[in-house]
This record gives C-alpha cells, sequence and structure tokens, in this order.
C-alpha cells in the first residue's frame, strides 16, 4: 500500500518534471486518485474538473514545452497520528517564447494544494501568484530625502511584502538606524486597484492627518515623497522587535490596544475624514464577487482564493446564509446606508501594531478606510489566532470599553457587512487547505461568521 507521503512526493516530483520536460504527464496522472476533485484559478482561466484525466490534461495544456524551474518548494502535512495527507507545493518557471530573446521569456508561478491518501492526490486545487521577480521596486529617480538614505545606508535588502504585494525594501544606515521603504504605484497592486490607492498612506504623512493622532497611539513613518511619475514612497522606522506579530494577546492586552484605537476614534470625531481614503463598501469588497471579477486576469493568490470560496460557498453554507451574504453583496446600501463615518486604519489587526514602551505604533495605513469604529471592530473579529481569549469576548469588551456610546445595531451590521466577503474566503480555508490542523481552525471562524450572519439577518 503507497502511503500518503509516497504519493505526495511522487507528485510534486512529476510537476517539476513536467515543468522541466514539458512532458511526462503519465506518471503524475498515476498519483492522482480515481475520482480527483480538480480546481485551477489562474489569470483569465478557471477550471473545474472531477477525474484524472481530465486534471492531467490541463495539466499537461499548461506546461506543453520544456521551461526553467525558478523555484520550487514544498511542505509536508500530518494527520493527528502521523499519516501525511497533504502538501502544499509552490513552483515559478520560466517558458521562452522565442529560444534567443531572453527579455521575452515569460515567468509563471502557482501554488498547488494537495490532499493525499491511500488511492493518492484526491483533491487538487492550483492558484496563481506573483512571480518573485515582480517584486522588485519600480525603477524611477529618487526623491532627495529617499537618495539622502540610500547615501546612507551600509546595507540594502528586500522584505517580505505584506498581502497586497507591494514592494518592501529593509534600508540599513551607517548611523546604526534601519528603515523600512515602501512604494506605492497606483494600480500595481490589488488592494490598492480596488480601493482607489493613488498614494494613500503617503497623503494621509503628508497632509498632517497622521500627526493628530491621539498620545498613546501613533505611526513609524519619518518621511513620504513622491517617486518618479505617480509614484509614492515612504520611510518608516523599523520596528521589529516590538511587533504584535507572532504573539497570542491576553484579554489585558487586548484592552490597551482597542482603547489606543477607540482614542483615535474620538480624536477624529467631528473633524470629518480624509479624502483619500477607502470607503466602506471597497473595503468590503475586497472580497466581492466585483473584486474577482475586475481581478479575472491579474495572478494575485489570495484573490483567487476569494474566488474558489464563492464557488464552494453554496456547498458549505446553509442556502439561508448564503442568500443573506449574497443579498448583502447586491445591494450593500442595506448595510452601509446611516452608518456614520469616522477616521479609520482600515488593517488595525495586531500583525500591523507594535508596542513600543507604552505607546501602541500602527503601521501599513494604506486602507485606512472611511467608515464607524464598529467596521474595525468586525475586522479584529476575524483574527482569533491573534488571541489568547474568544472572539465573544473580544465584542464584549469592545461594547464595555464604549460603554454609552455603543451602537450595537451598528456593530451588528459591520458584522453582517464584514462576513458578506469573509464567510466565502473561509470556504475555501476550510475545504482546500491541505493542513487538517488548518481547516479545522478555518472552519471554526466560519462557523462563528455563519452564526453571527443569523444572529443580525434581522437587521437588514
Amino acid at each position: 500500500m503507497t502511503s500518503g507521503r509516497e504519493w505526495a512526493d511522487r507528485f510534486v516530483a512529476g510537476l517539476h518534471e513536467l515543468v522541466v520536460l514539458g512532458h511526462g504527464g503519465a506518471a503524475l496522472g498515476r498519483c492522482y486518485a480515481p475520482s480527483v476533485e480538480f480546481g485551477a484559478y489562474v489569470p483569465g482561466e478557471v477550471v473545474r474538473a472531477h477525474s484524472r484525466d481530465s486534471a492531467l490534461a490541463v495539466l499537461e495544456r499548461w506546461h506543453g514545452q520544456p521551461g526553467e524551474l525558478l523555484h520550487g518548494s514544498s511542505h509536508v502535512f500530518s494527520d493527528q497520528v502521523g499519516s501525511v495527507v497533504g502538501v502544499v507545493a509552490d513552483l515559478e518557471w520560466r517558458v521562452p517564447s522565442a529560444a534567443d530573446q531572453r527579455a521575452q521569456q515569460t515567468v509563471h508561478r502557482r501554488t498547488h494544494y494537495l490532499h493525499v491518501g491511500e488511492e493518492g492526490v484526491h483533491r487538487h486545487l492550483v492558484v496563481s501568484d506573483h512571480p518573485r521577480s515582480e517584486q522588485r521596486p519600480p525603477e524611477a529617480e529618487p526623491g532627495p530625502v529617499l537618495r539622502g538614505l540610500y547615501a546612507s545606508a551600509v546595507k540594502r535588502d528586500a522584505a517580505e511584502p505584506g498581502a497586497s504585494r507591494t514592494p518592501i525594501e529593509r534600508v540599513e544606515t551607517s548611523g546604526g538606524e534601519t528603515f523600512f521603504v515602501k512604494w506605492c504605484v497606483p494600480g500595481q497592486d490589488w488592494q490598492g486597484r480596488l480601493t482607489g490607492d493613488t498614494g494613500r498612506e503617503a497623503a494621509l504623512w503628508t497632509q498632517g492627518w497622521l500627526d493628530r493622532l491621539p498620545d498613546g497611539l501613533s505611526h513609524p513613518i519619518v518621511a513620504a515623497e513622491p517617486f518618479g511619475a505617480g509614484m509614492w514612497v515612504t520611510i518608516s522606522r523599523d520596528l521589529t522587535p516590538y511587533l504584535l506579530r507572532g504573539r497570542r494577546l491576553s484579554l489585558a492586552e487586548m484592552r490597551g490596544y482597542v482603547s489606543a484605537l477607540d482614542a483615535m476614534y474620538a480624536a477624529f470625531k467631528g473633524s470629518g475624514v480624509p479624502n483619500c481614503l477607502a470607503s466602506l463598501e471597497q473595503r468590503w469588497g475586497l472580497l466581492w464577487p466585483s473584486a474577482v471579477e475586475r481581478e479575472y486576469n491579474q495572478p494575485d493568490k489570495f484573490v483567487k482564493e476569494v474566488a474558489r470560496g464563492w464557488d464552494l460557498l453554496d456547498q458549505v453554507v446553509p442556502s439561508d446564509l448564503v442568500d443573506v451574504v449574497r443579498g448583502i453583496v447586491a445591494d450593500p446600501v442595506r448595510v452601509t446606508g446611516g452608518l456614520e463615518p469616522a477616521f479609520l486604519h482600515g488593517d488595525a489587526i495586531p500583525a500591523n501594531a507594535a508596542i513600543v514602551g507604552s505607546e501602541q505604533v500602527l503601521f501599513d495605513w494604506s486602507l485606512a478606510t472611511a467608515g464607524p469604529p464598529e467596521a474595525e471592530t468586525a475586522w479584529l473579529a476575524n483574527f482569533a489566532q491573534f488571541y489568547a481569549f474568544g472572539i465573544d469576548e473580544l465584542l464584549g469588551l469592545w461594547r464595555s470599553l464604549r460603554d454609552g456610546r455603543h451602537d450595537e445595531r451598528a456593530l451588528g451590521l459591520c458584522l453582517l457587512g464584514q462576513a458578506s466577503g469573509l464567510v466565502p474566503a473561509l470556504a475555501c480555508s476550510a475545504v482546500d487547505f491541505p493542513d487538517p490542523a488548518h481547516r479545522r481552525l478555518s472552519r471554526g471562524k466560519l462557523d462563528w461568521w455563519c452564526e453571527t450572519v443569523r444572529r443580525y439577518a434581522h437587521l437588514l
């Protein structure tokens, strides 16, 4: 009997061979279970197949000529008794358009999510991603601040981009300081395209909005300036030692964090909101079918996973709740109408925060949004993995901090609006991700959001 580990190793080796040689699919096909569930979400194409032959035909069509494997990695996942049941394989390769014209070569990157069992690979999802070569900074003449920073640099390295895949560079200076340089190229990243970002974070700094944050809350940006034609660059302090990322916050720590956010809402109340902010509909719409459609020809992995989630929705969510979710997307004014806009960070999760002494520091303001404070809390409710307490305790904390200012209807509507995108996004994670532990976490989150939709649906 062939083990899951053997099937996984054979399949990944077969993928590598198919990429390099442009043939060899027969051996790969033997790794499929007869009734494999296959899905592919790549630029300009969505494929769903239910048999070994049809799945293999797609792979052979993609890899019909020899290519150069630029990167290949895989990670296996085991069940509770130690048997390998899944693997994630990430492949990036180059295919020449003309044998002697390297500039015309095309680079592809795809991630394969594989579920394996005794009969072989029985579930296979393929999603595209941006090649690593596309995550380099744009080429243009730096402004005076960036030139000065580069003049003092002793080391420059590419940093891991965030969810938007915006290029970021880490710069160490001769004075012993370290900074992060981030570029905003309008239209380059999917979040910016969908929220109309033409340099939002830089605008908030240059217009002085970030200087008005209340005591106890700050940002790391030290400069922002134009970069070439129509682009912007921001330069920020390196707060790596103080990041909350990778920690599970206690309820007491979360109280301090949410209190700082609440102070920000109070500080800006009555002063209007910056005109560069994303709208609430744009922010929630990052996970709606309209976003999937607009990004159909783009490679961003997360958007492709969201597309998959919408296709799985009817299979994993009760039909009455699916109707509510689709109804919000079809007529978002039912949720957004009447909600008073405030100045929100837009992505104020602990992964985007640091604690320096007694000060909370928020970075990555590129999704700053005009919406009620309850919208920020609704977004925080999706990140149970960051907390050493339950999501209902988080909402209870929010209610107690707001006290007489709390608006349960606004909170319910914002939870519904957030659920309209998170429910389908979690559907993909709960079904397709190869790690059983990750699927259980996602399924638990999905169940919580479904129950939340049921609880507040009467508000619509």
